[in-house]
């Protein structure tokens, strides 16, 4: 019975496929040197197709497809999705591995169509490779590393080379390199070469060269990492001066914040009607949300797209600070019997202003914000340092006027800089320009918040 499905489905499916193969293998034909040329001529009409019966996959065998057979390593199928739409291969899944590939001997082939290739009108049996992830782990020396003294980094052959080191900081001191016993790591992609050798972690430590001799200032220090957290548009454009919107307001709060407090926030799911999950802004909000730190309206509904209001502003400031809340009489009159009053007057206990002058004393807690108010406001209340522009600096087409009361808190929100950090907030110096961090690769349906490390 099953040998006359596998006929009747072999029948049916080889004459829906075997165009569309053979015009893709021409196609590829065009590129490849005279002596693969020949070959894709005679393999042209070779196929191999998988088919579903009863929970297995069956390979078809005939005068059009080679005999392809697979060798899973310990692996298991995926239950869910048992083939690879990009490649045609089987999904597989190995507790404590990650894959690195399907290999004949040592070739690694890349899919259903390079293996139909190779195995002509013959045999062929692929082997599937897995691998440990390694840790590398990073010493100091002596200096400072953001996010930690020790840092660390799980990586796999696959994707050591998407790696960097971590940049380090030593006062009176050159950074020479990372070295492990001695030997300077000239890639992230070398150092995993010895995390194979060695067939376990491995420590790198930093090398320093000293630059000067004067006495060291008393009292702690260590560097920051401050991450450029408002993004522009295509057009080079900042647009400082238009409303921000909820969801971009939230979407700010949410990268400010500390990469361990975002990564236990987490959450791509939210009970709001009009967020869903395709959209750039779902992660963001969801984890906001989820951290308490915003909310929604009374009708379920979080309204992404409208500007974001001076009350919801200050009452999402004041919550993601852990700032008491002050029942007082109204600082200002307009606040008075507010939603908000008591988050408008912790903010006004605090001295914050919104914009760049209030000569009424009204709070106009309805008014809603511009994008370089929400910077300068930000910036004020966290603190953030503001220091000289310079031409290594992001720059805005609309942000060229260096006279404008927003300009440098702007630039500030816009470039992502290493700063040292002392005692009681005191930002001592910048240490160096950074690229920004890759925000969209937390902007995706399937993200997951160590992600954003991935550079």
């Amino acid at each position: 019975m099953l040998e006359l499905l596998r006929k009747i489905l072999y029948s049916i499916v080889i004459e829906l496929v075997k165009k569309p193969i053979n015009a893709l293998l021409n196609k590829e034909q065009a590129s490849e040197d005279s002596s693969k040329k020949k070959l894709l001529k005679n393999t042209a009409t070779c196929l191999s197709i998988f088919i579903f019966v009863t929970g297995g996959v069956i390979l078809l065998s005939s005068i059009y497809s080679p005999g392809i057979t697979f060798d899973y390593s310990g692996g298991t199928p995926l239950a869910t999705a048992r083939l690879c739409s990009e490649t045609g291969f089987p999904n597989l899944v190995k507790e404590g591995y990650e894959p690195i590939g399907w290999f004949f001997n040592e070739m690694r082939v890349n899919n259903i169509i390079e293996a139909t290739q190779l195995a002509g009108s013959g045999r062929l049996r692929l082997t599937k490779r897995w691998e440990r992830p390694r840790t590398i782990y990073f010493d100091p020396s002596g200096g400072s590393l953001v996010n930690g003294v020790y840092y660390k980094r799980n990586i796999t052959s696959n994707t050591a080379s998407n790696f960097v080191f971590p940049y380090a900081y030593k006062r009176y001191h050159t950074l020479t390199g990372w070295y492990f016993y001695g030997v300077r790591m000239e890639s992230m992609s070398h150092a995993h070469n010895f995390t194979l050798a060695n067939e376990a972690n491995i420590t790198l430590t930093a090398g320093w060269q000293r630059i000067s001799t004067p006495e060291p200032t008393p009292g702690p220090e260590y560097i920051v990492a401050h991450h450029a957290f408002m993004i522009g548009f295509g057009d080079g454009s900042i647009r400082p001066n238009i409303e921000i919107s909820r969801a971009q307001f939230a979407t700010m709060l949410f990268r400010i914040m500390l990469d361990n407090d975002r990564a236990f926030f987490w959450s791509s799911e939210n009970n709001f009607t009009d967020v869903a999950p395709c959209q750039w802004h779902n992660n963001a909000i969801s984890t906001m949300y989820n951290s308490g730190f915003i909310t929604g309206l009374p009708d379920s509904s979080f309204q992404p797209d409208r500007a974001i209001t001076n009350a919801e502003l200050v009452t999402a400031l004041i919550r993601f600070l852990d700032i008491e809340l002050a029942d007082e009489i109204p600082m200002y009159e307009d606040s008075n019997g507010h939603w908000a009053a008591a988050y408008i007057n912790a903010a006004a206990l605090q001295g914050w202003e919104i914009g760049i002058e209030n000569p009424d004393r009204q709070f106009r807690p309805n008014d809603t914000v511009t994008r370089a108010e929400a910077a300068a406001l930000i910036m004020r209340v966290m603190n953030r340092p503001i220091i000289d522009a310079h031409t290594d600096m992001v720059m805005w087409s609309d942000n060229a006027c260096v006279t404008a009361w927003y300009y440098m808190y702007i630039q500030m929100v816009t470039n992502s800089r290493y700063f040292i950090k002392k005692d009681e907030d005191i930002y001592e110096t910048e240490v160096v320009l950074i690229p920004p961090r890759r925000w969209y690769l937390l902007e995706r349906p399937n993200s997951r918040p160590e992600d954003i490390d991935r550079y």
